[in-house]
């Protein structure tokens, strides 16, 4: 028979040599045992250990980092020895562990996904878990809007609940002075543009003696939701303030204190405010003014006129211009509906 070849364990035949060898063999027969040994375990320079398998730990040779495959659980448990006891290397069939250190236990990982979206996180036990992340664990101010940002965001939005989740209010596409409202019977804000105007009178109205008229204020200084259209004004529902002021000369010769100068504010053709009374001047020519003012709800569709009432038994004009002026401005007030 001759001398057998190979490289490595594997590659020994265990029932060589024969019997009927040549003893002179035996030399080459030990030197290739040396080789494989060498070959198939490179570099130990030292004690080897090996993984111990069995159900119960070893009692021989039991040194620190000695380890031990416990067949005795399902799943097996691998140990290792830290020079006082042995500590456990959870392993499974199914599931892959890594080591996190030199002598520390490995971490326990979930066997399922958990639920879509949550992060991995530590039970403090060894064991990982998928769970949500603890409100506790968020620092302080470490939100900032890159994380809350609803999608087409812009400066002048406002981010509001609607019962189930916070939405976003866009700012109004052409900003003319809106303010934000929340109606007791609508579910959400809105941008409002409150209504509000001022106009004066480009000339005298006419007024007969003891009755009621119209006056027509047909200069607009400004008109902010364009709800004027002289003489009326129809804004927007909502409070507001209304004041109006009409002078005009007292006709001479008038012999009694008794003649007055009143306005009054109509809601829907109906007189709803009454000024103040003023009394013309006994027997001159002097100029007189009433004014009136009130805060006042509208419900969107309601108009607003001023009117002027003189007794003075004659016909008088007004005096016009920046003296008869009418004017209505929105209130900081919620709906009253």
């Amino acid at each position: 028979m001759g001398i057998e070849t190979g490289n490595y364990i594997n590659d020994l035949d265990a029932d060589w040599p024969l019997a009927t060898d040549n003893v002179s063999d035996g030399d080459n027969h030990l030197r290739l045992i040396k080789k494989v040994i060498k070959a198939s375990f490179p570099g130990v320079d030292r004690v080897s250990e090996y993984i111990y398998v069995n159900t119960s730990a070893p009692t021989v040779s039991v040194g620190k980092g000695r380890l031990w495959l416990d067949t005795s659980t399902t799943p097996n448990l691998l140990k290792i020895y830290d020079g006082s006891a042995f500590k456990k290397l959870p392993i499974s069939a199914t599931v892959d562990y890594k080591l996190m250190g030199n002598d520390t236990v490995g971490w326990v990982l979930p066997t399922a996904d958990g639920t879509a979206n949550y992060p991995l996180t530590t039970t403090g036990s060894n064991v990982l878990a998928f769970a949500q992340i603890d409100t506790a664990a968020i620092a302080d101010n470490a939100v900032d809007g890159a994380k809350i940002a609803m999608g087409s965001d812009a400066a002048g939005d406002v981010l509001y609940h609607n019962g189930t989740d916070y939405v976003r209010l866009a700012k109004p596409a052409t900003p003319k002075g809106e303010i934000l409202s929340f109606n007791t019977s609508a579910v959400a804000p809105s941008w409002v543009l409150g209504s509000g105007f001022y106009a004066s009178a480009s000339s005298g109205t006419s007024l007969s003696s003891a009755t009621l008229t119209r006056i027509a204020f047909d200069t607009e200084a400004y008109d902010i939701n364009g709800d004027y259209a002289t003489p009326t004004w129809t804004p927007a529902k909502g409070h507001y303030l209304i004041h109006a002021m009409v002078s005009l000369p007292c006709p001479a010769g008038i012999n009694s204190y008794s003649k007055s100068l009143i306005l009054s504010i109509y809601k829907d053709d109906s007189q709803v405010y009454e000024g103040d009374q003023t009394m013309m001047r006994y027997d001159s020519t002097a100029t007189v003014s009433s004014s009136v003012t009130a805060t006042v709800y509208s419900d969107g569709s309601n108009t607003w006129d001023i009117y002027a009432y003189q007794n003075s038994g004659s016909t008088i004009t007004t005096d016009g211009g920046n003296t008869d002026r009418f004017l209505g401005t929105a209130l900081p007030i919620g709906d009253s509906t």
